[in-house]
């Protein structure tokens, strides 16, 4: 497939208010992320999600310009699921930091509802610039959670350290969520890989 291109970046479409208009914006949003988890980026067609969300096409272009709107309001809402898990994940976790790096390898590395299509397609195929500030908004408040957490286990250390460690280790396990999304060229069962990379990661936080 031709890759979509720079130029085709969109802003986030307007939401509408009336409620038969959100039923029609969020069955089309929902088409195509079904389509994108069952058949790939390349079967993401406008028409098809028409055909999906069982609305005209002209619907599907009344909110969203092209195929690379509805994609970038896909991966906006999938990091702001993502990080939504996450905060409660932690929070649920105290301050267990083992069990909060568990947690989080956990829930990115098990593929079995299907969440890896939709991620490796993401991954693949949307430059960052078109989702950078959603983007960046949800994972800082990762990133203050967690910093959170590990203070509280470590009270000892100044906050400066603690926000570096945080930054490095959640970008590590990110490293290996992508790894094995995208390029899945050694086989790693599910517990197997949470517990390797949690004794390399854990020790790092609290050392």
């Amino acid at each position: 497939m031709e890759p979509l291109r720079r130029s085709q970046r969109k802003l986030r479409p307007q939401e509408p208010s009336r409620r038969d208009s959100r039923e029609v914006f969020e069955s089309i949003v929902l088409a195509a992320t079904e389509i994108l988890a069952s058949q790939g980026m390349e079967a993401m067609t406008t028409n098809r999600v028409a055909e999906r969300a069982g609305v005209g096409i002209a619907s599907v272009y009344r909110y969203f310009k092209d195929k690379a709107a509805i994609i970038a309001e896909i991966d906006i809402r999938n990091r702001q699921a993502n990080a939504a898990q996450l905060v409660a994940l932690i929070e649920s976790s105290g301050p267990d930091v083992a069990g909060i790096v568990r947690s989080c390898l956990r829930f990115f590395l098990d593929a079995r509802d299907g969440r890896s299509n939709v991620r490796r397609a993401l991954m693949m195929e949307v430059p960052l610039s078109w989702i950078a500030a959603p983007a960046r908004a949800h994972w800082s408040k990762v990133l203050a959670m967690a910093t959170g957490a590990v203070a509280s286990a470590r009270p000892d250390l100044a906050r400066d350290e603690i926000e570096r460690r945080v930054f490095v280790a959640l970008h590590a396990i990110q490293g290996v969520v992508q790894g094995q999304i995208v390029f899945p060229t050694i086989e790693l069962e599910l517990d197997d890989a949470v517990a390797q990379v949690e004794r390399l990661i854990t020790p790092f936080l609290l050392q």
